[in-house]
């Protein structure tokens, strides 16, 4: 089974989050060598867009240097499909808005799934009325994303629709704040595991940015964790070599 390949028991997975083509496109593969080389697992690959919705200041302005590169969908699935290449047996997440598929054209997004063999996608801003739309791409599974203001029936509407992991917002702001979640976290958690099987993969994504937070997560049934502003500010500040700097004990 494709969750069993990925994620370890008694381990968290980390899945950090990369922009597609920041900060260039050859830097951007020293940066996936990078969180390969600190046991990422499973990579999320961000599609730039024109106007993300809730990213914090950090990666919008990374979002919008990749974006006057002239990089959009079709010039990312070309460097994810290298990404995939090199790295077989890493789990890769393809996240993107709806906009540049529906562009695209949602069949050749779907051909593209089935030739590249990607593990995931997400596309966050599809709410769950309307999820209709992507039910039929079955090339690769889905992942969708849980938040501690949906009450528990709509909870288990959405794991019902998802083939894959669950995304768990560790809070509902914006991406790169500093909010101090963890009993708020703590708390949703044990709520989706009364909701939800054991066996359910959830992976905390938003303000988990160090060690510090990672040994927390330890302490909580949860089964991976998502990096992002954390990378792309080290990287900002002080290159690869701050990317690197990063000690990823899972």
């Amino acid at each position: 089974m494709k969750l069993e390949k990925y994620f370890e028991t008694n381990k968290l997975v980390y899945c950090p989050y990369l922009l597609t083509g920041y900060p260039n496109e050859e830097k951007f593969y020293e940066l996936v060598d990078c969180v390969v080389s600190q046991w990422a697992k499973i990579i999320e690959l961000w599609i730039p867009f024109s106007d993300p919705i809730s990213d914090g200041p950090v990666l919008t302005v990374a979002n919008d240097l990749v974006v006057k590169n002239g990089v959009w969908l079709p010039e990312s699935l070309d460097m994810i499909n290298q990404v995939k290449i090199k790295y077989p047996d890493i789990g890769v997440v393809i996240m993107s808005y709806y906009n540049p598929i529906f562009t695209y054209k949602k069949e050749n997004f779907q051909k593209y799934l089935a030739e590249t063999k990607i593990d995931w996608f997400l596309i966050p801003d599809v709410p769950l009325e309307e999820y209709e739309e992507l039910e039929d791409i079955k090339e690769a599974d889905n992942v969708m994303i849980v938040s501690e203001n949906l009450d528990n029936e709509t909870i288990r509407e959405i794991w019902k629709k998802t083939n894959g992991f669950l995304y768990v917002l560790s809070n509902i702001s914006i991406t790169g704040t500093d909010t101090d979640y963890r009993q708020w976290l703590s708390d949703f958690v044990i709520r989706l595991r009364n909701i939800l099987w054991e066996s359910k993969k959830l992976v905390v994504g938003f303000g988990i940015k160090d060690q510090k937070d990672i040994d927390f997560l330890k302490t909580l049934q949860v089964d991976g964790f998502i990096i992002w502003s954390g990378i792309v500010k080290n990287y900002m500040e002080n290159g690869i070599e701050g990317v690197k700097g990063m000690k990823i004990i899972t």
